[in-house]
């Protein structure tokens, strides 16, 4: 278990794609039964006579004994799932309700699963010693049904493995014929565009997160400062202290080793005029177990999103060069040095520029679950030439993504569809789903819009339009 177990990890744990992923499962178990079934009635069912008919009818009823171990399979592996399903809602229910214990019994649990006592120091002794063992009590309890949560979910996951080899490898010729290439793991390629907007919410916009974790990082508020999960963010609080001279706005994220979790951002000054954009030359790296203070800055490398490649333990950054500018490039790192966790951010150095994917919008780089990495970018629309507003690429390796074909997510058509007219930037993924049977990952997208405010009129003394920021969410498929 290499994830950071945290609280807003725990209280976002993701199982109901295990109780999609069962019904898709019993239903491909019954198709497989359905077409064989049909296929030796069809053959049986012809008046045909001689060895040739005898061979078709034998060949039938081995594919479909064949094609039968395969519809097993499926329903195994679909009664695991829901199992597991059932398993991991009662597991969050437990942690969470420990959690929410604690704080009825007026202790504070952090981010970090640690829990504080937030009684009065001058306590009589007697009870003072009584809640620090209550303490030390309540954060045991929590820690373990939080290791409880993780070790099943790695266990179902551990169950299912095999079942997707086997059924991975199938083909009629049986279990050890060849795979199709397309379904190799590591080999992850788009099939289509975004699905439809949904909406979220009108209270901010970006709201960059840590794919699975529930963590939310706000651009500006639509009437307030910046926010991380909801509070004002204590980058902002801090930078300088008591003062709002400059605010962070999030330009991506990385879950690096062992699930540490970073946030990057932009420090735009406040009195930043729209017309003067929103990106700047630095991005600021906060390492968020402490999210008060920068643990270092990426000079030179605007915009930034990263990604950890565990094959070659470096983390791989992809950012701006130039603030004004389209050009993105691809930079890594050296290899994370476990003694000093946070030196990676001082060895960043170019692979290679991105001719591909040009923006000049916020990007998200991200590790797939069923292996290789998913970039995608958002570019400024210019109205008769660039009307595709956000493109996504997908690699097995980092270095992949130089080379890599860009798919539209919003392709010719789209803009009639957007929100208002307004076109989606800030991309970010919330989380991903990987079926590992059939290979398909979905990307769970949120987006970010920027839409006329009804009935505003610009004047002399309001020439820019209201902000008026909204996030949606949508789906982009991957089969790896």
């Amino acid at each position: 278990m290499t994830e950071q177990l945290t609280r807003s990890r725990v209280e976002g744990w993701r199982f109901d794609h295990l109780e999609t992923t069962a019904a898709t499962w019993n239903n491909q178990a019954a198709l497989v039964d359905q077409v064989f079934g049909r296929a030796v009635s069809s053959v049986g069912g012809v008046h045909w006579e001689g060895r040739s008919a005898d061979e078709a009818r034998d060949r039938a009823s081995a594919d479909q004994s064949t094609a039968r171990g395969a519809s097993e399979s499926l329903r195994q592996a679909a009664q695991i799932a829901r199992t597991g399903a059932d398993t991991l809602a009662g597991d969050k229910r437990a942690a969470t309700s420990a959690i929410e214990n604690a704080e009825h019994q007026f202790f504070a649990v952090s981010e970090q699963l640690k829990v504080t006592d937030r009684m009065p120091s001058f306590l009589s002794l007697p009870l003072s010693v009584f809640r620090r063992i209550q303490t030390a009590h309540l954060q045991a309890g929590i820690q373990a049904h939080a290791l409880r949560l993780a070790a099943d979910d790695e266990r179902i996951g551990a169950s299912l493995t095999p079942i997707a080899d086997s059924l991975r490898d199938f083909t009629l010729g049986g279990p050890s014929g060849p795979a199709s290439s397309t379904a190799a793991p590591g080999n992850p390629t788009i099939t289509g565009p975004a699905g439809p907007l949904t909406y979220e919410q009108n209270k901010a916009d970006l709201n960059a997160t840590l794919p699975g974790t529930g963590i939310e990082i706000s651009g500006d508020g639509r009437t307030g400062y910046p926010t991380l999960n909801g509070q004002e963010n204590p980058l902002d609080v801090g930078n300088p202290p008591g003062q709002h001279n400059v605010r962070p706005l999030p330009t991506g994220t990385i879950v690096g080793p062992d699930g540490k979790q970073y946030a990057l951002y932009g420090e735009v000054p406040y009195d930043r005029q729209p017309q003067d954009g929103y990106a700047v030359p630095n991005t600021t790296v906060v390492d968020l177990s402490d999210p008060s203070k920068k643990v270092g800055v990426l000079p030179g490398i605007s915009q930034a999103s990263g990604a950890y490649d565990p094959k070659t333990n470096k983390m791989y950054i992809v950012g701006n060069p130039d603030p004004h500018s389209r050009t993105r490039v691809l930079y890594e790192s050296d290899p994370v040095d476990a003694a000093n966790p946070n030196g990676w951010i001082n060895s960043v150095h170019p692979v290679g520029q991105l001719n591909n994917l040009p923006g000049s919008r916020e990007s998200q780089l991200v590790a797939l679950k069923g292996g290789g990495f998913m970039l995608i970018g958002s570019d400024d629309v210019v109205k008769g030439a660039n009307q595709q507003p956000m493109s996504a690429i997908t690699a097995d390796t980092p270095e992949g993504l130089l080379n890599a074909q860009p798919t539209n997510l919003f392709p010719p058509g789209s803009p009639p569809n957007w929100p208002a007219g307004a076109p989606p930037y800030g991309p970010t993924v919330v989380d991903t789903t990987y079926d590992p049977v059939t290979g398909v990952e979905q990307v769970q997208l949120r987006v970010s819009t920027w839409e006329p405010t009804p009935g505003f009129t610009p004047s002399p003394q309001q020439p820019n339009a209201q902000y008026n920021p909204k996030t949606y969410t949508t789906n982009v498929t991957v089969q790896h």
